[in-house]
């Protein structure tokens, strides 16, 4: 064997084994040079970075109303597949992202200022790196409504009864009381009171027997934590 150095290729385990002068040694292998396909492999291991915003369709609603929260994700490099979690007074809720949007339709948000937060996850965190919006908010106020009055029982002898309904204008259903003053036409004073809570929106109040005549109805729903008040006057003719 001479003295000259010599490799073993089938001992090489990421450091070449050199035969010199009869000894053994480990050489480190070459590093790679900056713009070698090596290093160009090493750069495109690392996971794309990702940016989230979230944005409210509206500042301020009434209760009942809804609202849509938008979230966008932008990458420097492709577009990006996976979810984002949008958290809405602490209930999360899961979108999948389409062509970097995620869209959440928001309904029953509580009353006062409630914050919204979007977090992306990728579907490939290997490719992309997922990010966090700022949050955003959106004040919820108290919602308009209207009152209705039925009457039944409009005949001398039968019991005459009213039920009073109170409608969110956004399909919510009132809580609260509702008060009912009645009047007889051509008749000074307060005929009767009444005044009671509601149950799934409506209230029935029990008038008696009437006498034939003119009556006026004023009613009142009085409002409650989500609700704003409201008023009504409805006339009815009591017959033989």
């Amino acid at each position: 064997m001479t003295a000259s150095a010599r490799t073993n290729p089938l001992l090489a385990t990421g450091l070449a084994v050199v035969l010199t002068g009869g000894t053994l040694a480990a050489a480190a292998p070459a590093q790679a040079q900056p713009g070698s396909a090596s290093a160009a492999a090493v750069v495109a291991a690392k996971a794309v970075s990702s940016s989230t915003t979230v944005e409210v369709s509206s500042a301020t609603v009434e209760f009942g109303a809804p609202v849509t929260a938008v979230a966008e994700v932008a990458t420097t490099s492709g577009t990006p597949a996976g979810e984002v979690t949008f958290v809405v007074g602490g209930l999360a809720t899961k979108v999948a992202v389409s062509a970097g949007v995620a869209t959440l339709r928001i309904r029953d948000a509580v009353r006062g200022l409630n914050t919204v937060s979007a977090t992306f996850t990728p579907s490939d965190t290997t490719t992309y790196e997922g990010s966090a919006a700022s949050p955003t908010s959106f004040t919820v106020t108290k919602a308009d409504t209207t009152t209705r009055l039925r009457v039944s029982g409009k005949r001398v002898g039968e019991g005459t009864s009213a039920t009073v309904m109170a409608i969110g204008f956004h399909r919510t259903v009132p809580n609260g009381k509702a008060r009912l003053v009645l009047r007889r036409v051509g008749q000074d004073g307060i005929l009767q009171r009444r005044q009671g809570k509601l149950g799934a929106g409506s209230r029935g109040f029990t008038l008696g027997k009437l006498d034939r005549g003119r009556y006026t109805a004023v009613v009142r729903y009085l409002g409650d934590d989500n609700h704003r008040r409201s008023k009504m006057v409805k006339s009815f003719f009591v017959r033989r």
